[in-house]
Parts: C-alpha cells; structure tokens; sequence
C-alpha cells in the first residue's frame, strides 16, 4: 500500500495544474466576454439610432458613414467572439494535456511497481487509470463554464444597472 500511495498522488498533481490553468485563463476569457458584451450593445445601439433617424441619414447622405460603423463593431465583435474562443480552446488543450500526461504517468509508474516489485496488480493498474480519467475529465470542460460565468456575470451586472434606473412614475 505504501508504494501506491504515489501513483495516487498524480492524478491529484495533474487535477492541481489542470484548475490552475483554468484559473488562469478564466480572467481572460471574462475580460473578453465583457468586450464581446459591449461591442454587441454598440451594435444594437447604432441599429436603433439609425431606425430611428433613417430620414435623417438619407436626406444628407450619410449612410455610407453609418455602413461603415456598422461593418467596423461586426468586425470587433468577431475579433472578441474569436479571442474568447481561442482562450477557451487554449486552456482546453492544456487540460487534455495534462489529462494524457497524468494517464502516461500512472501507466508508467503502475507497470514499473508491478514489474518491480509486484506491489500492484495489474486489476489495480487498470482501475487507477479509469478512475484518474474519470476524476479529470469534468475539468477539461472548465474554460466552456468559464466562458458561460463571464456571460452570466455581466448579464447580471446589467440586470442590477437597469433595475437601478429611476422609474418613469416614481410618485
């Protein structure tokens, strides 16, 4: 027993660097979704401004101007859709890296103890490998929570500005 309590350990090392790169990586992807956020608001604000003002912008040409803007905040909300996917992607592939590595690792240093020193089975070896992946498979699938997290937080952050709006009929 005293031999495997290291080959337990690593799965745990690796589940360690794998919520670390998480961590690291969420600040990112929320700072993109909050970029994403406001270029899709300043879209939406320049398509109501000019429906609003449509007589306006064809009476003294200025569509060209308004397309261009347009075209301008649909290529910077791509640019931060694109960036937060990238972030997403990077620490997914990280994860999965250290998923693979952990389940080298355990093989590695199973078959050494059960040829060494037969202080392992190979039953033993088997069910440490489909446990180590069974415990760090759900973190691979952090960056995806991470990017909802983001979304939700500033979707409550504008929920709580809206509600702090003075009413139209506060008598």
């Amino acid at each position: 027993l005293h031999d495997a309590l290291p080959i337990c350990l690593i799965p745990i090392v690796f589940l360690i660097l794998s919520l670390v790169v998480g961590f690291i990586f969420r600040k990112k992807i929320e700072q993109a979704s909050m970029n994403s956020s406001v270029s899709s608001y300043k879209k939406m604000g320049l398509m109501v401004e000019t429906i609003e003002n449509v007589e306006n912008i064809k009476s003294t040409g200025a569509g060209f101007k308004i397309l261009n803007n347009w075209n301008k905040l649909t290529h910077d909300a791509i640019d931060d859709d694109i960036e937060i996917r990238h972030y997403s992607d990077m620490s997914t592939y990280f994860t999965v890296f250290f998923q693979q590595l952990s389940y080298i690792f355990i093989v590695a240093y199973g078959a050494f103890l059960i040829a060494d020193n037969g202080s392992i089975t190979m039953g033993a070896l088997i069910a440490m490998t489909i446990l180590s992946g069974r415990v760090l498979q759900p973190i691979s699938q952090l960056p995806n929570h991470f990017v909802q997290w983001g979304k939700s937080k500033l979707a409550v952050k504008d929920l709580n500005n809206i509600y702090k709006l003075p009413s139209d009929n506060d008598d």
